[in-house]
């Protein structure tokens, strides 16, 4: 296997989504020829996407042969000018809360005679989600976003993602609520939403980046026209944009005078993937939108997510994005949105609205034949309700019962076919009273709300219903009353579709102004404060397809988000821009945070940051803020890498008074993160606890002249008495009180135990074989005992019921998980575990993981004919790669142990002799500097401890000044750490850590991927580094860049000069370190990217590979490892034959003239 192939290896198995068979995405360096790349390999693939993009260049492609698809992809990865390649994975669409959808016709029969009672009127004035958030205000003053693009790239709420090999499929159906599944563009034909698409339309420009037909498994077909046939993306838009002019309900967009740009990722049906979803990112940015949104992500928590760091990328250059926080609230703490994990991106959860909008049709009833009744319903579907008079008949006469129609109705039920049955909502699934109604020959329903309005119910899965609808709990309960006294009650229905509705606003007294219980918890499990803050997104009314209804109410983050980003075009017109940074600091600090709501009831204390982060959004007092606070939130981690204190900023902008400042705490409450005596994540509503955090701050007392600043250090006492075991997340608030009247405020949080020492992977239970073809079961279940498998021949495909499926079940999240394949011999014992295929895999939430095994292991071989079990390892988090007591194990004995059994693999081919493991770990060192305040990376004034002889911290990675030291020589000068995603561009996937120093800088690159990539875009990443922070470098600005000219004769592919493969032998070969080593000699006589001394073999390399392990070959003796930091390697290019019993280590080529890095 060539060194590409274990990169490749590496980096592609994200498990959280469903693999398409034989499809992958590559990215090329800049320059690279894809047309040639694809004439190469046109006889084994076929062009899914051409992705040409300012921040990414490369194509997904559909091999033709799926038996040998992994192999020639390997083989096309290693082809040069591929800078990174991973599979193709599709993600379904995502159910949103469905509270109500008009009907098709409404539009035309309510401007014949729209009964107005309940319009809302001028939005900005009365429109409840501006009023909670303040846009009001801003209208009332002119700011309507003029002169702001805002893209609309919206797959709707917390994205249920296709899991198939890896991870589970999840309903997020909510139990006595309809669901709708919808795909994502911009219905622009909509009057309010401008009626026209292109240069002078409100939606202004777009693309659609896949077609009607498209379903996620087949190839895109692109075009430019965004129009929506299903609504979710035509609801975004009205939130962010819509018009009055056209509107039946008289409400505006948030901003309407913004530029929308519409990029549709789905199509009518199916699922969408990673290649669309790229494609419209990378588009919206080079549109020039000012603002991106996208409600999309699978659950995850890791930044380090190919999507996360896309959307990270674009934020690094200066666009800003609102995702959705997700709508997975009842899973508990640590369950955040994939896209929104990433850095600088702003993640938005979800309040509800302190009104209920219902839209109403009339029907008529009669009590024993008396006059005419009526009353307001909110049709379902289906809802054939054209001429319909029938008696009412209710199931239960309890008013307050909660699982009514939930079991079977008892036997003396009369005939229900000549009835409409009425139904209290609550407890179980509409779809489960109906189809025990139906058992006595019901077909049409009339549920009534448990809660006050309505909501639009959907049992369109039910065959047989022909009409469903709701009415309120009052209506509801006088029917009741009547029935329950003997009398008939008899309603009068007519075709929805030719009626007149109305719109009602129920006020929403309970919940009003709350946390929305589906809103997604944070924090991500490298403990970054997740969401940012929050907008009102339960029960929003907006546009929805004319041909679908024209109008809609919905509730999720999908709507929360994009009102976050309108309140971004707003604030950032008042302030002349929208810097991603300057506007998560402006609402963060400005926010108001909420009480906690367990779901039934207030507490007295504020609801966690995880939960909510700064608070719900005012957007007036952002947009006219003088006094500036940064960061915008404070993460002192957990109790193994506490961080004893952290600063902030206040800012006093007011350029004619002085302004004084009073520093105090607001505790928020105290919530466990596991389950009392489990190692498992408790579902909401968490535990909590009464025992808050205290705070110490530097001053509690500021005054600061205009345009003075005062930094002010915070040292928090993590509270006691609590269950350290269940990790109990303290968090609250810094209030900043000024004498001009701002009342300000940071979040903060921490952890109360140790994120190491959790249990990742249950040893008892935590793993169990099914059979695969329960790949979609939420709770596969273990084969019996004895159950034995009989496996493919090599290369052929084989349907799921012949194949295991091993179930590991995660009780937290993990970077790193990987299975093998134990041979256990007739008499028990067990042999050495081999890698099966596509293991490890990376970047895992709490959740189950499965894998699918047909016999090929991870070296390309087949398992020979045996008896197997399967050892399981799991990183835990905070862990370190290259610690084997940081991992979770759940081996064959413990399976035995515990009474599981092994798998008899019968071959049906001639056995394959499996030569041992494959070559030892690919990395000895992550060197990447450690993210502090907020998620935020090492500072200057960080305090990180430059002195550190292992500089290691305990989450493995490597400490800000040690790397500096180590790359330049200098280890006792400060820090300036920037993230890679800005300024290393091209070569980050393969670069494991980053410093600078007053105009050097230096990179530590992982040698099995650096040899994909050139070594001048290496070298180029360091004069990226430098330049892209020049501004942070205290007036060192970076030299003048190398034109690319002078390195046209300079391209050096390491994979070009490895010697043959040789057992796995791989190694620089001496002529591609002579070109290096001219290389990088050329670039120190024009700038200084390195500290450089007299002679080359003494200089320290900006650029150092770090050492791998490969049998077979070694570096010198063990105490090779420990030579000085500043030392220089004497050995040049030594390939020395095995030494035995030493460590086996060998550098490649860049390293022999560098710094040693101990490992």
């Amino acid at each position: 296997m060539r060194i590409a192939a274990l990169l490749a290896a590496a980096l592609w198995s994200f498990a959280l989504a469903e693999r398409v068979p034989g499809a992958y995405i590559f990215e090329f360096i800049d320059g690279f020829d894809s047309l040639e790349f694809l004439r190469t390999f046109e006889k084994q693939c076929s062009l899914r996407m051409h992705m040409q993009y300012k921040l990414f260049h490369g194509a997904s492609v559909q091999l033709d042969d799926l038996k040998n698809a992994d192999e020639m992809a390997y083989k096309m990865a290693s082809s040069a000018g591929v800078k990174n390649m991973w599979p193709m994975q599709t993600y379904s669409a995502p159910r949103d809360r469905v509270d109500w959808v008009g009907t098709p016709g409404m539009e035309q029969a309510a401007r014949t005679g729209l009964n107005a009672r309940g319009a809302l009127g001028n939005a900005s004035d009365t429109y409840s989600p501006h009023v909670m958030m303040q846009v009001d205000k801003l209208r009332a003053k002119g700011i309507t976003g003029k002169g702001v693009k805002v893209a609309v790239v919206d797959t709707g709420a917390t994205l249920e993602t296709r899991r198939g090999v890896h991870g589970e499929k999840r309903d997020h159906d909510e139990k006595g609520t309809g669901t709708d599944e919808r795909a994502h563009k911009v219905d622009y034909s909509h009057p309010a939403l401008g009626g026209c698409f292109g240069e002078g339309c409100l939606v202004a420009r777009g693309a659609d980046f896949v077609g009607d037909a498209y379903n996620g498994d087949n190839a895109p077909t692109p075009d430019d026209d965004p129009m929506d046939c299903k609504g979710h993306g035509t609801h975004v838009a009205g939130i962010i944009a819509a018009q009055a002019t056209g509107n039946l309900f008289g409400f505006t967009g948030a901003a309407p005078d913004v530029s929308l740009g519409a990029y549709r990722v789905f199509g009518c049906d199916g699922a969408t993937g990673d290649d669309v979803l790229m494609s419209a990112l990378y588009r919206a940015y080079d549109d020039g939108n000012d603002i991106i949104t996208m409600s999309l992500g699978s659950p995850s928590g890791w930044s380090e997510r190919p999507w996360a760091v896309a959307v990270s990328r674009i934020v690094a250059r200066g666009v800003a994005c609102t995702m959705s926080a997700g709508n997975e609230g009842d899973r508990g703490l640590f369950y955040t949105g994939g896209a929104a994990d990433g850095l600088g991106v702003a993640s938005i959860a979800s309040y509800e609205n302190t009104i209920t909008p219902t839209l109403f049709y009339n029907l008529t009833y009669t009590v024993d034949g008396g006059e005419d009744h009526m009353v307001g319903y909110t049709p379902g579907a289906p809802k054939d309700w054209a001429n319909v008079t029938m008696p009412l008949w209710a199931s239960s006469y309890d008013t307050s019962i909660a699982n009514d129609a939930c079991s079977p109705l008892p036997d003396g039920t009369p005939d229900l076919s000549d009835k409409v049955v009425l139904i209290r909502r609550g407890e179980c699934t509409y779809a489960i009273k109906v189809t025990n109604a139906m058992a006595k020959g019901a077909k049409r329903f009339l549920f009534y709300n448990n809660v006050p309005g309505t909501v639009s119910v959907e049992v369109t899965e039910v065959e047989g219903v022909k009409a469903v609808g709701m009415v309120t709990p009052e209506a509801g309960a006088d029917w009741i009353k009547q029935l329950k006294d003997g009398k008939k009650v008899v309603v009068s229905l007519t075709d929805p579709t030719k009626s007149t509705p109305y719109l009602v606003n129920y006020p929403n007294p309970e919940a009003g102004g709350s946390l929305s219980d589906y809103t997604s918890w944070g924090p991500t499990w490298d403990m970054d404060v997740k969401p940012q803050f929050g907008a009102a997104g339960g029960h929003i009314l907006s546009t929805y397809p004319v041909k679908k209804g024209s109008y809609a109410v919905l509730s999720g983050t999908s709507m929360s988000c994009p009102l976050a980003a309108a309140i971004y075009a707003l604030v950032g017109q008042v302030r002349g821009r929208v810097d991603p940074e300057e506007m998560e600091n402006l609402l963060s600090a400005n926010a108001d945070p909420q009480l906690f709501n367990n779901g039934s009831m207030f507490s007295p204390y504020l609801a966690p940051v995880a939960q909510q982060g700064g608070g719900i959004i005012r957007a007036y007092d952002a947009a006219y803020a003088t006094t500036l606070v940064e960061p915008s939130s404070l993460a002192f981690n957990d109790t193994d890498s506490f961080i004893k204190s952290l600063n902030f900023t206040i800012i006093n902008s007011d350029g004619d008074r002085d302004i004084s400042y009073s520093i105090s705490h607001v505790p928020a409450i105290t919530m466990y993160t596991l389950e009392k005596d489990t190692i498992y994540a408790q579902a909401f509503p968490n535990d909590v606890v009464e025992a808050p955090a205290s705070l110490k701050f530097s001053t509690s007392k500021v005054t600061l002249r205009p345009g003075r600043s005062a930094s002010i250090s915070v040292s928090p006492t993590p509270p006691t008495g609590v269950d350290v075991r269940r990790l109990a997340l303290w968090s609250g608030y810094v209030a900043i009180n000024g004498s001009d009247g701002s009342s300000l405020s940071i979040p903060y949080q921490g952890i109360a135990g140790s994120l190491r020492r959790a249990t990742v992977l249950d040893h008892a239970n935590g793993t169990w074989v099914a059979r695969a073809t329960e790949k979609d079961n939420d709770e596969p279940p273990a084969v019996d005992k004895g159950t034995a498998f009989t496996l493919p021949k090599q290369g052929e495909q084989s349907d799921n019921s012949t194949l295991p499926m091993l179930v590991a079940n995660l009780a937290l999240g993990s970077r790193y998980v990987s299975v093998a394949a134990v041979p256990v011999d007739d008499k028990g014992k067990s042999g050495s575990p081999v890698p099966i295929a596509d293991s490890p895999t990376l970047w895992e939430t709490r959740d189950k993981v499965k894998f699918i095994w047909d016999g090929k292991l991870g070296n390309g071989d087949y398992a020979p004919e045996g008896t197997y079990k399967f050892e399981t390892r799991a990183l835990r988090l905070m862990g370190n790669l290259d610690d084997d007591d940081d991992f979770d194990l759940r081996d064959g004995r413990r399976l035995e142990a515990a009474g599981q059994h092994a798998l008899a693999l019968l071959r049906q081919a001639d056995a394959h002799v499996v030569h041992g493991p494959v070559a030892a770990r690919v990395r000895v060192l992550v060197a990447r500097p450690p993210r502090l305040a907020g998620g935020g990376a090492a500072r200057p004034d960080d305090g990180v401890d430059a002195g550190r002889v292992d500089g290691l911290g305990p989450d493995g990675r490597l400490a800000a000044n040690d790397l500096l030291g180590r790359l330049l020589g200098q280890p006792d000068q400060r820090v300036v750490r920037v993230d890679e995603a800005p300024v290393l561009g091209r070569v980050a996937p393969v670069v494991e850590g980053v410093g600078v120093l007053e105009g050097r800088a230096g990179l530590v690159v992982d040698p099995l991927a650096a040899s994909a990539v050139e070594v001048e875009e290496l070298v180029a990443a360091v004069d990226d580094l430098v330049a892209g922070v020049g501004e942070l470098l205290d007036g060192a600005g970076a030299e003048p860049r190398l034109d690319d000219d002078v390195l046209a004769d300079r391209r050096v592919p390491l994979e070009d000069h490895l010697l043959p493969d040789k057992g796995r032998e791989a190694v620089l070969a001496e002529p591609a370190v002579g070109k290096v080593e001219e290389l990088l000699q050329h670039r120190l006589q024009h700038r200084q990217v390195v500290g450089a001394q007299s002679r080359v073999e003494e200089r320290v390399v900006g650029l150092v590979l770090v050492a791998a392990g490969v049998e077979g070959f070694t570096r010198g003796s063990r105490s090779s490892k420990s030579v000085s930091r500043n030392s220089s390697v004497k050995e040049s290019l030594s390939l020395k034959e095995p030494q035995g019993g030493c460590e086996q280590y060998h550098s490649y080529g860049l390293a022999l003239k560098a710094t040693v890095l101990p490992g």
